[in-house]
């Protein structure tokens, strides 16, 4: 059933009863790879509903676990990254939106590229290149970071697969950056330094309850 409130799970499959996860695709934005609805993960509150759909070229990385409780909502009309934080009153409005304002891409195919990803890896030494966690000091780290390479400039701003614009990244610093468009990594460093200055206060606020 439609919720508010997204999950990780795509909001047109819950409208039909079924439970579909969202996946990261080749533009590293979220995708349901049943519908390809987009959702975009703007910041700490709002999932934005995409008006493009996607294309089916899906990573290895579900959104299940990595997104809660994110107010749902539709893209800005002259910016898909960017939420319209009018939100969805019910099942009806969603509907309307996913019939009447969502569109199919046409006119391309993406063609799936092998990343070189054991390469990449072994030239970041197994470092997020944005917070600098070294997953390979041990397992339990490696494990909670839960690395994957990332586009420095997402595909969906112009970014290649071209080595120089890979770079390993922790889960929360890949999920953070999310799709801002990084015209250097240095620039990218700073979007994941100010999301997690945000995420600090936050958590001090809320969960230490700190005045």
């Amino acid at each position: 059933m439609f919720d508010q409130v997204n999950d990780g799970y795509c909001p047109q499959c819950l409208l039909d009863s079924r439970r579909v996860a969202l996946m990261i695709n080749a533009d590293d934005i979220w995708e349901c790879p049943e519908c390809l609805l987009q959702l975009h993960n703007c910041n700490f509150f709002f999932m934005a509903v995409m008006r493009r759909r996607g294309h089916g070229d899906l990573k290895n990385i579900s959104a299940v676990g990595r997104v809660r409780g994110k107010i749902l909502t539709r893209a800005a009309v002259d910016d898909e990254f960017k939420a319209d934080s009018s939100g969805f009153k019910n099942e009806d409005d969603l509907r309307f939106f996913l019939n009447n304002d969502v569109i199919n891409h046409t006119g391309r195919t993406i063609m799936k590229e092998e990343y070189p990803d054991q390469s990449i890896y072994e030239r970041d030494k197994f470092k997020c290149q944005y917070c600098g966690l070294d997953a390979s000091k041990d397992f339990e780290t490696w494990w909670h970071a839960n690395l994957n390479i990332d586009h420095v400039q997402p595909k969906s701003h112009g970014g290649t697969n071209d080595p120089t614009n890979l770079v390993v990244a922790c889960r929360a610093c890949n999920l953070y950056k999310g799709s801002a468009p990084c015209r250097s990594l240095d620039e990218a460093k700073e979007i994941v330094r100010e999301k997690r200055a945000q995420a600090e206060r936050w958590f001090k606020k809320y969960v230490l309850k700190e005045s």
